[in-house]
């Protein structure tokens, strides 16, 4: 009983803005296509996804394992809340040694845009993520679009998660 109310405790400390993110909690399977554009061949993507409170409740952690056609994907991201602004900050490692450290905001209630600047072939291509929640939160969708060089955004990867837990 002691634990169940230390963690009501700390929840309720959380502040209003780290508080929105527990739209993103719990297992998530996903699935979606890689459309053929520069980012690579048109693919199946398949994962599992884990979002939870580090201990204290202060960062997001997010585990996301999958495949991207044959190839096996992996990241682990730490999200926190930028106090000065109403941004969170987003830090990624990948599996193949990359990592990255993204914007996240909230474009409305239920909708959600990660932005950042992805090195690609030489050069940094901006890329963004909206991800847009469905009002019973059990499922979302997600966009991923490269700007290309006329400034028009391409997607490369269209994606659906539903909750598991």
């Amino acid at each position: 009983m002691a634990k169940a109310q230390s963690k009501q405790e700390e929840t309720k400390k959380r502040e209003p803005a780290l508080e929105r993110l527990e739209v993103f909690t719990g297992k998530w399977k996903m699935q979606g296509d890689q459309f053929a554009t520069d980012f690579g061949p048109a693919a199946k993507v398949t994962a599992t996804e884990d979002y939870e409170w580090l201990q204290g409740e202060r960062f997001l952690i997010h585990r996301m394992s999958g495949k991207l056609g044959d190839s096996e994907m992996a990241c682990i991201e730490m999200i926190g809340h930028d106090a000065a602004g109403e941004k969170y900050s987003v830090d990624t490692f990948y599996n193949n040694g990359m990592k990255m450290k993204w914007d996240l905001h909230e474009k409305h209630p239920g909708s959600w845009m990660i932005t950042g600047d992805w090195p690609h072939k030489g050069k940094t291509v901006k890329v963004r993520c909206t991800i847009d929640f469905r009002k019973d939160g059990r499922s979302n969708t997600a966009k991923w679009e490269s700007q290309k060089e006329d400034s028009t955004w391409e997607t490369f990867w269209d994606l659906q998660a539903v909750r598991t837990s």
